[in-house]
Formats: structure tokens, sequence, C-alpha cells
């Protein structure tokens, strides 16, 4: 079994296509467990509307982070891994994912994504193909400059999660990249080339509104994880060269909504 996370909050316009995209999966024995925390739009009736093929809770909750930790607390499935209620899998994600992990020893995995819109459009496709290429490098020492793993596309077996255990609920943008560093401790990730799930940025999206906050968490993760200060130093170049893209890349789209 698969058992796979969805925390949710208010991404009503959303969650269809992220429910839909894991049930339309050629893949019978997947779990899908949704931890909202507590929408005040219509996500709960798009919940409603999947009856007993999900299970969910709605209830107030101390962010992402808690919320995840929630369901893997409730999760049954030999190989687990979470999906934001705004991102979805593509067709043929979890064969991909049986097919490569099995639960004999701490393993984990991670393939490749698209980035898209709010409707669904691919973007940033340079910076996909950054992350294909540090991804297929494999070097430890650039994945402290920079995470080059894809959330959505990443997933481990119960071996492992016994090993590393749950979320830190003290980060609320880099629960992620800290969770992979625990992981690296035991074995490294095997590279899948193919394109697993979309990762979607859109106007309400956490990590587009503060991405200033998350980069400040980033930073102090690092320190956390090792004490080289050439490393640091790196990572703090990486990180200003991303905010440079990102405002470029904001001006070009404030640039094409105005000649709409």
């Amino acid at each position: 079994m698969i058992s796979i996370i969805v925390p949710s909050l208010n991404q009503g316009m959303f969650i269809t296509q992220t429910i839909e995209s894991i049930l339309n999966q050629n893949f019978s024995d997947v779990e899908i467990i949704v931890c909202d925390g507590g929408s005040t739009d219509n996500t709960i009736d798009v919940l409603n509307s999947f009856k007993d093929q999900i299970r969910w809770f709605s209830e107030k909750d101390k962010g992402q982070t808690d919320a995840i930790n929630k369901g893997l607390r409730l999760a049954n499935g030999e190989l687990l891994g979470y999906l934001n209620s705004d991102d979805y899998l593509l067709p043929g994600a979890l064969v991909t994912i049986e097919k490569n992990l099995d639960n004999e020893e701490p393993k984990w995995v991670s393939g490749d994504a698209l980035i898209v819109d709010a409707n669904s459009q691919e973007i940033q496709k340079g910076v996909r193909w950054y992350k294909t290429l540090l991804r297929k490098l494999g070097i430890k020492s650039v994945f402290f400059i920079t995470n080059y793993l894809v959330q959505p596309s990443t997933f481990w077996n119960r071996k492992a999660f016994e090993q590393v255990g749950f979320f830190d609920e003290g980060l609320h943008y880099s629960m992620d990249y800290d969770y992979w560093f625990r992981l690296y401790e035991f074995s490294k990730p095997m590279i899948l080339k193919e394109t697993l799930s979309a990762f979607r940025i859109h106007s309400t999206s956490k990590g587009g509104i503060n991405y200033r906050k998350q980069i400040i968490e980033e930073l102090d993760l690092i320190k956390r994880h090792t004490n080289n200060r050439i490393i640091h130093f790196f990572h703090r170049v990486h990180n200003g060269i991303t905010i440079l893209i990102y405002r470029l890349l904001k001006d070009r789209q404030f640039r094409n909504s105005s000649k709409t």
C-alpha cells in the first residue's frame, strides 16, 4: 500500500484535481488521507463529494507540518509521501514508485516534476532543467547549497520513516528539505528519470508569498546540518541569485498581464 498525505487549507479550487490525480492512477492499493486545517472555502464540500474513496478530517492545526504529521500517524502504507492540495500526480506515477521502492531496507526515491501555474500550464522550464541536472549529478555537497529534489515527486518507505521519524514542526517552509537531509543520513535517494508530479506556483501559494521567510529558514536549516562556512557562503549566494531570478519572473509576469 502507498499512503499519500494531503495537507489542506482553503485550496478548494485545486484540491479536486489533486485527489483525482491519485484516484486515477493505475494503482489499486493506495490510501489517501486529507488533513484539512479548518478550511472556510468550498474544500469541505469537495471532500464530501469523494465519500468512501478517501479518509479525511477538518480541524484547526498548527500549520502544514502539523497536518503532515497527523496524516503520517494515521497512515497504514509501507510506502509514504505527501502531496500538497494544489499539486497533483501525473499518470503512472504510483506504478513507477511501487516498482522502484520496496520495504526491505530504508530507502527513498525522487523523480522529476513539471512546474505549472494556476491553470496547469507549464512554466519555469529553465528552473526544471536546472534541478534535473543537479539531481543527475547527485552530489551531496551541492544539496547543501540548494534543494534540488522536488517534494511531490519524493517518496520513502516505512523502514526509512521508522529511522527518521516525523517532520520538524518548528519548520514552516523547509520541513521537506530538512527531512531529505535526515533521510540522506541513511541512504542516498534513488533518482528516477520519470516525471511523477506537477508542482504548482500561483498567487496564493505559500512559497510564492513568503519566499523571503523561506530563504531565511533554509539558511538556518543549513547551519543546523553543517558548520562549514564555505557551504554557508555559497548557499547565501545561491539564494541571492534565486531572489533576483524570482523578481525578474514576477516583473515579466506583471508586464504580460498588463498587456492583456
